[in-house]
């Protein structure tokens, strides 16, 4: 794979899977333009309680300070989510979770699990957030600042098998409560660990207003196959195989809203691929560092965007990219100090713009000069495990046979920094 220097192929052939869904995920935030951040990464975890009421806010939308509410982009960065949840060679996930100012006392959000509606680039597949894609969530009208969100992690292919499609004509359809929560219909039958996975809560004072956040779920569930658990970053060794969360990990990331430049286009860059990490090394010898290149032929006009290399899970500061073009290239850069960087996995601007579900693969992009934008390193460059191109049964395929590319294979996603959020309807 370290000599596998470019991958290529044809825009004309890219059919992305389960991108889009920006107006489809379910969260808090509304569109506003204030404020910025420092681009720390604080990790969510832990159960630490704290007192209050019991969490059963509906989060109606009364108007009131909707613009200020915390924004947050979530990614799907996992490695396996195990037998149990592969969607035609793919697998993917929706939400649900519970909330409220008692740890101890959360209640399930009663809204469907999320993404409800497919995806316009997989119209006859079940609605989910597949493999290495994500989007933006809409907003609830809801002030996350002082609350405890609990998530569960619901099993796309189990949730399709019992019927728990989409809502409709204004309806929310079957909520979360009536599947995980105190409403939970017995007769469902959804089994912890197969069908859903419950992760602990994030602490309330995580997301807070004016700010903007990358979710990113990485690891894998406990029945990962033996082939990837090297892949499935810190913790898994302890993990025994069997059916269970194992270390699935919401990880969070504040990231810098306000603009770093009028004449520049803003780049932070979150490596989110444990895969890639345990391929191409950690810090050091053949550790990774991002950036742009000009010409994918020969590697020309790399331009770094980090000091460094850059960790698994480390999300770096925002810097200015001047002379950015929609026909420059996003790679890796092998960082070896006996030699000088070379250029690992390019994909273009449009590329990328169609795998994060924000326009075609074609140009002009939505990245533009004064706005800030965060790359995210996602998904295995090992080609003998993952193809680039699978058919919709898993095969492999070539791009250009009616194949699609595979997004468990290595690729970036780049979403705003600020998002416009909309309000969430059924």
């Amino acid at each position: 794979m370290r000599n596998t220097r470019w991958l290529r192929y044809g825009l004309a052939s890219i059919i992305v899977v389960g991108t889009g869904l920006g107006g489809l995920l379910a969260a808090c935030g509304d569109d506003d333009t204030n404020g910025g951040s420092s681009g720390t990464t604080p990790e969510a975890g832990g159960n630490e309680t704290g007192g209050g009421d019991s969490g059963s806010d509906t989060g109606t939308d009364t108007g009131t300070d909707a613009g200020t509410f915390a924004k947050l982009t979530l990614i799907n960065a996992t490695t396996d989510m195990g037998p149990n949840a592969m969607l035609g060679g793919n697998a993917a996930i929706r939400v649900c979770f519970r909330q409220g100012t008692n740890a101890n006392a959360l209640d399930v959000a009663p809204y469907p699990p999320l993404p409800d509606r497919p995806n316009a680039a997989r119209p006859n597949a079940p609605p989910g957030i597949y493999y290495g894609t994500g989007g933006t969530f809409p907003s609830f009208g809801l002030d996350l600042s002082t609350r405890f969100i609990q998530p569960i992690v619901m099993n796309a292919k189990s949730l399709f098998a019992k019927g728990i499609v989409n809502p409709g004509n204004g309806s929310p359809g079957t909520v979360c409560d009536e599947v995980v929560g105190n409403k939970a219909d017995a007769a469902l039958g959804f089994q912890a660990g197969v069908d859903y996975w419950e992760l602990p809560p994030i602490p309330a004072g995580t997301f807070l207003k004016e700010k903007a956040y990358v979710l990113a779920l990485t690891g894998c569930v406990g029945d990962a196959t033996e082939p990837t658990k090297p892949k499935c970053g810190p913790g898994y060794e302890a993990v025994n195989g069997t059916p269970g969360v194992g270390n699935l990990k919401v990880q969070v990331f504040e990231t810098t809203r306000a603009p770093v430049s009028a004449s520049a286009l803003g780049v932070q860059f979150l490596h989110a691929s444990a895969p890639a990490a345990a391929v191409f090394g950690a810090v050091g010898v053949n550790a990774v560092q991002p950036g742009f290149v000009k010409n994918p032929a020969d590697g020309g006009g790399f331009t770094a965007v980090t000091d460094g290399g850059v960790m698994v899970h480390q999300l770096t500061p925002a810097v200015g990219y001047a002379g950015k073009a929609d026909t420059d290239f996003f790679a890796l850069g092998e960082q070896n100090p006996l030699s000088p960087p070379q250029a690992l996995l390019p994909f273009s601007l449009p590329q990328i713009q169609a795998f994060s579900g924000l326009g075609a693969p074609t140009a002009p992009t939505v990245y533009a000069n004064g706005q800030n934008y965060v790359f995210i390193a996602v998904g295995d460059p090992d080609q003998t495990a993952t193809p680039p191109f699978a058919f919709p049964d898993g095969g492999a395929g070539d791009g250009g046979d009616g194949s699609q590319f595979n997004t468990k294979f290595f690729h970036f996603l780049a979403f705003p920094t600020d998002p416009t959020v909309a309000q969430y309807k059924p």
